[in-house]
């Protein structure tokens, strides 16, 4: 795993302090808004799904924002460590710099949004360096999370939270096109489910989902244009979107995009209100918890009578999710949970759909897929404890669908027993589900059947067994978080013999660790299953796991040769494109005009 590197201010300017005074100083000579807009816009580079070369990128930083004799130093920096490594601009640092920019910074008037002059620059550039290392001391603790890390498992349990909030702020970047067709799909499914879903969404938002996601794509390709990533040096300042401008060729869709604003977006006066509610005495070691809520709400700045979108990761993710905690506000905690489990089943239906498309609906003669997987039970009783099987004679998959929300307040909580607490609470039911399943299959308690029939499953051949625990939460795609849930499914499972190396055995079952499958694993699965079968490929990554090398089955399908195997979907295309089509329909009902028209 590659390690990267965030230099400090005192690596690149060795004789300036770098202490909260110096940081404070620097910010109240700068001017909010300019910041604010400045973070975004260098967020938008490190956030974009294709982003320019990282050594490119860098390089303009250093030439745009550091004086001379701090180029030779962040030069050699460079040379010393090696340019994929370091990184002057990430996005976590960013959204420090934004949180203490909202507090510091003035609010003075200014005629260019744009920092011209190079000592505005420098000053930009030494903020942004600390802010770095305000980040690395939040979540690391200043380094006491890290303190007598000696590789062992409670140590790793130790640094679950770290290693989540590490990877969320400087290595997450979303597909937006993935995260439309996965969000429209999931919320269209939640329609058909509960059909007073889309009433209580325009009555919440005034919106129809068809007018959110309309914005969402407007705004998408307004700021995701690729020839402007690559062309535009980052000297130059971010284009706001203006609805009078951008949306002279279709005036009926300002109406639509005001009551969007009025949801997703916020002044630099509202975030210092929402970042800095509490009455606090400017000690920074007293500092409120920074908690991102705010931002992942209300992703979009508003400048005068402009937009411009502040964490490009936040705004794609409310494509994803966004409608769900739209239609909770203002709702009772028992209505919450309600509206939760809605969605968790909507989810459930779009993975069961997908790989309903990967077999039911492919030429395979024989699929042995059943989602959900029903069992008969005594006294002629059906129940559902699993959400998916594929049935290949001698293997048996079984597959889990959970879709929980991390709290945030929770993964950088002191006593990281509270994070663990939490993920168990969010997932131990899955988890102990598949336990149970294979238990009382083997034992011949429950008897699955085939799909859409009342007929048993012939399992007789059945030797071993694959559980998977899928998950809307992509962010849990890492090697730490598969071994968390690999020893959790253990102790449910209660082997006679439990090893690290081999299968456990479960009467006549070997059963396989358990797997961590992110929804964006299955979603590069439907077109790639074509290339190969997904019994071999959960038995080359459990021998992987066997061999001593733990990793995630994501980074497995990256790292491995599967990765020259795999396709992009043609399920989120085509949901995608829907998005597209919906969206050219409403904003040009009369015609058909290029997307450029708009913008």
């Amino acid at each position: 795993m590659k390690i990267e590197l965030f230099p400090t201010l005192r690596d690149i300017y060795p004789d300036s302090l770098d202490d909260h005074a110096t940081f404070r100083s620097l910010l109240q000579n700068l001017n909010r808004d300019q910041v604010l807009i400045w973070c975004s816009h260098l967020n938008l580079h490190v956030s974009h799904p294709m982003r320019i070369d990282n050594r490119q990128f860098q390089a303009s930083f250093v030439q745009a924002f550091f004086a001379a004799d701090a180029r030779t130093n962040a030069i050699r920096f460079i040379n010393e460590h090696g340019a994929d490594r370091v990184h002057f601009v990430h996005r976590g640092q960013l959204l420090e710099l934004m949180r203490w920019a909202s507090l510091y910074c003035g609010d003075r008037a200014v005629t260019n949004h744009d920092i011209t002059d190079d000592v505005t620059r420098e000053k930009f550039g030494k903020a942004l360096l600390i802010a770095s290392s305000l980040w690395s001391d939040r979540i690391t603790d200043k380094g006491r999370r890290f303190t007598e890390f000696d590789h062992t498992i409670d140590a790793r349990l130790r640094i679950l939270g770290v290693m989540r909030q590490g990877a969320a702020d400087t290595s997450l970047r979303y597909d937006p096109v993935v995260s439309l067709g996965r969000g429209k799909q999931i919320f269209e499914a939640m329609s058909e489910l509960y059909p007073v879903f889309a009433e209580e969404f325009i009555s919440k938002t005034g919106l129809t989902i068809n007018e959110y996601y309309a914005c969402i794509l407007l705004l998408f390709v307004h700021y995701w244009s690729t020839s402007y990533i690559e062309q535009t040096p980052v000297v130059d300042i971010i284009h706001l979107f203006d609805p009078e401008t951008h949306l002279v060729h279709a005036p009926h869709m300002k109406p639509i995009f005001d009551k969007y604003f009025e949801l997703e977006a916020q002044t630099a006066e509202n975030l210092k209100e929402n970042l800095w509610s509490k009455v606090w005495d400017s000690d920074p070691s007293t500092a409120p918890p920074f908690n991102y809520s705010c931002i992942r709400q209300r992703p979009i700045l508003r400048v005068d009578s402009r937009f411009g979108v502040m964490d490009p990761t936040f705004f794609i993710e409310r494509a994803a999710v966004g409608p769900l905690f739209c239609i909770l506000k203002g709702v009772s905690s028992h209505e919450n949970g309600k509206i939760f489990d809605r969605f968790g089943k909507a989810f459930g239906k779009y993975a069961g759909d997908i790989l309903k498309h990967m077999y039911l609906e492919s030429d395979s003669l024989y699929s042995g897929l059943t989602v959900p997987m029903q069992f008969f039970v005594k006294k002629g009783r059906r129940e559902e404890i699993i959400d998916a099987s594929l049935n290949s004679i001698d293997t048996l998959i079984l597959i889990e669908m959970k879709a929980k929300l991390i709290k945030d307040e929770y993964v950088l909580h002191p006593d990281h027993q509270v994070y663990i607490t939490h993920l168990r609470e969010r997932y131990g039911i899955g988890i102990a589900q598949l336990a149970r399943a294979i238990k009382d299959i083997e034992s011949r308690k429950r008897i699955p059947l085939e799909q859409n029939s009342s007929r048993p499953q012939n399992i007789s051949k059945v030797q071993r067994v694959f559980p998977v625990l899928l998950v809307h939460d992509v962010i849990l795609g890492m090697s730490f978080y598969q071994e968390f849930f690999l020893r959790e499914f253990q102790d449910r499972l209660a082997p006679p013999v439990r090893r690290d190396t081999a299968d456990m055995v479960i009467g006549r079952f070997r059963v396989a660790p358990l797997i961590l499958m992110t929804i964006g694993d299955l979603e590069i699965l439907e077109s790639s299953i074509r290339n190969f079968r997904l019994t071999a490929l959960l038995r080359d990554y459990v021998n992987m796991i066997y061999s001593g090398r733990m990793m995630s089955l994501g980074e497995y399908l990256s790292e491995s040769f599967y990765a020259s195997k795999l396709v992009r979907s043609d399920y989120i295309r085509v949901n995608a494109d829907k998005v597209f089509e919906d969206t050219i329909q409403l904003a040009f009902p009369d015609g058909d005009p290029t997307v450029n028209a708009i913008l």
